[in-house]
């Protein structure tokens, strides 16, 4: 366990916040027919291709229909997208295969939403797990929560970007269709009119 004495460790990341969108619906579809292992093995499935790509990123933390994802400062914008690209294939593929024959009234929207800024977190050790805390982590995660708005024909797999996130990693251009956005951001310093990129995560 960090103690107050320590020197602080300080480290600079991307992070990337990601939901299953109605996942709460989803859920509640399938218990109704006693189902709910599928959806325990969708969500073993998705963490099986995020530890695929364990070598790109850190699997910082679990959220019960999500993860927070951790990605070196230095990640090329289309490997980062092209990787979120590739766990919504996945999930999509496993929902349409395994969960949506099993559902009686079909969710909307269907997808993942992802939040994505960087910055500075302090990295400690408490209860004997790696934690982070700092702003990048907040703003991510709100993102992800604004990215949820931007849902269209029944579809997510959005990504929402902070500005100087998205300007600040290379290449400039991308292959991803994008448009800027303005959102408010609540409890964020400076979140009012929030400045970031709306990203479109399809092949």
């Amino acid at each position: 366990m960090t103690r107050d004495n320590e020197t602080l460790t300080i480290t600079r990341h991307i992070v990337v916040v990601f939901d299953i969108s109605s996942s709460t619906t989803i859920i509640e579809d399938l218990m109704r027919c006693e189902r709910l292992d599928v959806w325990r093995n969708v969500l073993i499935r998705l963490k099986e291709v995020l530890m695929d790509h364990s070598t790109e990123f850190e699997m910082y933390k679990f959220m019960g229909d999500g993860w927070i994802l951790l990605f070196p400062p230095d990640t090329k914008k289309d490997l980062l997208l092209e990787c979120l690209n590739q766990v919504k294939n996945c999930y999509l593929y496993d929902y349409q295969e395994k969960v949506e024959p099993l559902l009686q009234v079909d969710p909307n929207p269907i997808g993942l939403t992802f939040g994505i800024d960087s910055g500075l977190l302090i990295k400690l050790e408490m209860n004997e797990q790696t934690e982070y805390l700092g702003r990048a982590i907040n703003v991510a995660a709100r993102l992800q929560g604004k990215a949820k708005s931007l849902s269209k024909d029944g579809w997510s797999n959005i990504a929402l970007m902070s500005k100087a996130c998205f300007n600040s990693l290379m290449p400039e251009e991308t292959e991803f269709r994008t448009s800027e956005k303005q959102v408010d951001l609540k409890n964020i310093t400076g979140g009012e009119r929030f400045q970031c990129f709306a990203i479109e995560i399809h092949d």
